[in-house]
């Protein structure tokens, strides 16, 4: 190539290194998508314009950045002329160092933060490198370990921004050996996102056990609010499985777990009508059977349309949905089954209602009144 183009400035004095397609592509762009570093290096030897945009807004930079081409990136830096132009961002609102953290290339986000830029320049402004990293399964640890030997702040993101702290990322993926490595270096595990979130409620959201165990250790709020006004100890009654509800209990044997007054005006309780293993548990755990909410059963579920105080207990909750298991249960372990709302509505009421026969002949059987 480089006879090629020593030829070609020969034959033609006017020959334009930087000439482009019809995508703003000049060959520097070229060279550098193909990974052919000599080719780079030649370009540039021949004044080509390392700061060069195409029509996508991308220079050279973000394009080996993205590809993870190394040598390239290497030749690229070597002929930068301004140091800022790595922070400008392309078509996608990411700079070059967002590229690489995004495609996971350790090597080239290691070279990135060694150049003499300020640190402040790289963050970015609505999102945190750090959240990005955080959030990658196979080679997040080890891009947080460069951004922690350079001096980043680990609890770092963008101050006028809706952005997550990395423990957030990380938690809301269930990467656990970034929440592990995270805790270790000091991450904050009460902060709070953009809408009032802990990573406890996005680790619970997630679903992974290990997660939730690790911020449980350092002593993360299971009652803590976020906007919506929920709690981490909400969302683990509204889970299927009941593992997470079991490590819970196990950490926090003294949770009021029977008349705790959750968002939703019910209790944890009333929360599991939905999953007889959880209402099991809890009325193992001595949750009352009897314990009566100070909202209407269509509460469960969060359905926003839906208001009323009518002291239904959980058994009227159970009913109302249909859930004849956990009517059993709760009937098993002392409920009234004639027990009434303020409208003087019963479980067997509800069970008509929703024509649920099975349900009705059991409270039937239990001794229901129909009047």
């Amino acid at each position: 190539m480089k006879l090629l183009l020593e030829e070609r400035c020969k034959q033609s004095g006017n020959f334009d290194i930087n000439a482009r397609n019809s995508s703003g592509e000049t060959p520097l762009h070229l060279a550098t998508e193909a990974g052919q570093s000599l080719s780079v290096q030649l370009l540039l030897e021949h004044d080509a314009n390392v700061d060069a945009i195409t029509a996508n807004g991308e220079r050279a930079f973000h394009i080996a950045a993205s590809l993870g081409h190394v040598q390239v990136m290497e030749k690229l830096l070597a002929a930068r002329t301004e140091d800022y132009h790595l922070c400008d961002e392309n078509k996608d609102q990411l700079n070059v160092l967002f590229v690489a953290v995004q495609k996971g290339h350790t090597r080239i986000v290691e070279m990135l933060l060694g150049v003499p830029i300020h640190p402040k320049k790289l963050r970015g402004v609505r999102e945190s490198p750090l959240a990005m990293a955080a959030e990658n399964l196979k080679k997040g640890r080890d891009m947080l370990r460069l951004f922690h030997e350079r001096g980043w702040n680990i609890n770092w993101r963008p101050e006028a921004s809706i952005a997550c702290t990395a423990l957030h990322a990380a938690a809301s993926v269930g990467n656990a050996p970034v929440v592990e490595y995270l805790l270790e270096k000091g991450a904050e595990h009460d902060v709070q996102d953009f809408m009032g979130r802990q990573p406890l409620h996005l680790a619970l959201e997630g679903g992974d056990a290990d997660v939730v165990k690790m911020l449980l250790s350092q002593g993360a709020d299971i009652d803590a609010r976020d906007e919506q006004n929920v709690s981490p100890l909400l969302l683990i009654a509204n889970r299927k499985d009941t593992k997470m509800l079991e490590m819970v209990l196990e950490r926090h044997p003294g949770v009021d777990i029977g008349s705790k007054q959750l968002p939703t005006k019910r209790t944890v309780l009333q929360e599991c009508c939905f999953n007889p293993e959880a209402t099991k548990l809890l009325l193992e755990r001595g949750a009352n059977a009897t314990t009566r909410s100070d909202s209407n059963v269509v509460h469960a579920g969060f359905q926003p349309d839906c208001t009323g105080d009518d002291g239904g207990s959980i058994l009227i909750a159970a009913a109302f949905y249909g859930q004849l298991a956990t009517v059993q249960l709760l009937v098993e372990r002392g409920a009234n089954v004639n027990a009434a709302d303020k409208k003087g509505t019963a479980a067997i009421h509800h069970a008509a209602m929703r024509d649920t026969p099975e349900m009705v002949e059991y409270l039937l059987r239990q001794g229901a009144n129909l009047e």
